[in-house]
């Protein structure tokens, strides 16, 4: 997409701009991982095959900057993937498979040109990486700002697709992974300390900026049917739990000591003066799932995610009422949500 004269988007225009577009993501092209693309850029829609016998799943979010990524934090191929993962991440929350994704950017007219090739890039590898190729979209002027919004499309089998209503008194509460460490790479650049990083610091700035979250995991759950309600951990374990419990008219108690942290995470914190705690409740955009299962299919789990190379931890169980969080020894205690949200006041301003 590279090696011409031109620097910006006023000297490309729309329809040069819309032909760098279509070219570059044709390079990168990748099959889906569930179901068949007939037409994808190049006409007015994408025409798209879901396998017999499955259902469609949708899924939109929107990224404005300077609210969610700020282009000196992160590079342009780092906002491009994590605009896509963010998307497949629910898709694997419901049980589904990746099969297309519509991205439309609005981009201020002096936008540099390697910007958006960077971006374009980040966002093809992970395309790639989850099956998930991009099929359309728009492309449109800004006045100030970048911003995106990212439609994916993905299948599960009829009747498969796992909910958030569906979480029962007694069952396991689990998460993939470890949470935390997107909370601490955003606090390191809040704190701007983010020059020739440490290993550990590496390793929560690049969760933060190119998650990967762990569709197949929720894909292999829901075909199991082992699971009783699903979700993936955008906003902060905190808030998601209250939205599973709201759902499914159930409450929560979780176990402080088992929340997993990295060690990155919490070597991070001790630098910072935090509680690797705060990070691993409010932090929020890990992209784990967060699910229920009964007790006795427990022991179930490891042998299902094991092959994906994905761990799973219980973190509490469900009750009848009320969202608790209990320290050993010490008694349950509310557990309020302080994660980032849109329109509260005082929200800060990059997410």
């Amino acid at each position: 997409m590279g090696g011409d004269l031109l620097t910006d988007l006023t000297e490309l225009g729309e329809f040069g701009l819309i032909a760098r577009v279509s070219r570059g993501l044709a390079r990168r092209q990748v099959a889906p991982a569930a179901g068949a693309i007939r037409t994808a850029i190049g006409d007015d829609a994408a025409l798209l095959a879901p396998p017999p016998g499955y259902e469609v799943v949708a899924t939109a979010d929107a990224l404005v900057e300077t609210v969610h990524f700020r282009r000196d934090w992160s590079s342009a191929a780092d906002i491009g993937w994590k605009a896509l993962a963010a998307n497949v991440s629910d898709l694997g929350a419901m049980g589904a498979e990746p099969l297309a994704a519509l991205v439309t950017v609005a981009l201020p007219p002096h936008t540099e040109l390697k910007w958006l090739d960077a971006f374009y890039v980040g966002l093809g590898e992970c395309a790639a990486a989850y099956g998930c190729p991009v099929v359309g979209g728009d492309t449109v002027r800004a006045p100030f700002h970048v911003a995106l919004s990212v439609t994916a499309l993905g299948t599960v089998p009829e009747g498969q697709a796992v909910h958030r209503r569906g979480a029962r008194v007694g069952d396991c509460v689990c998460v993939t992974g470890v949470l935390g460490d997107s909370g601490g790479g955003l606090a390191l650049l809040e704190k701007g300390v983010v020059r020739r990083p440490p290993g550990h610091h590496r390793a929560v700035l690049g969760w933060h900026r190119r998650p990967q979250p762990p569709v197949a995991a929720g894909a292999a759950l829901a075909r199991a049917g082992v699971v009783t309600a699903m979700m993936d951990l955008s906003d902060g374990l905190a808030s998601d739990v209250q939205h599973l419990c709201r759902e499914s008219r159930v409450g929560i108690r979780v176990q402080a000591e088992r929340l997993p942290i990295s060690d990155a995470a919490r070597r991070t914190a001790g630098e910072l003066g935090v509680e690797p705690t705060h990070w691993a409740l409010h932090g929020g955009e890990d992209y784990q799932m967060l699910f229920t299962v009964p007790a006795a299919r427990m022991s179930e789990i490891p042998a299902l995610l094991g092959p994906l190379g994905v761990v799973a931890t219980r973190i509490g169980t469900v009750t009848a009422r009320g969202i608790e969080i209990a320290d050993v020894g010490g008694a349950p205690r509310p557990l309020h949500p302080l994660g980032f949200a849109h329109f509260r006041e005082n929200a800060p301003g990059s997410r």
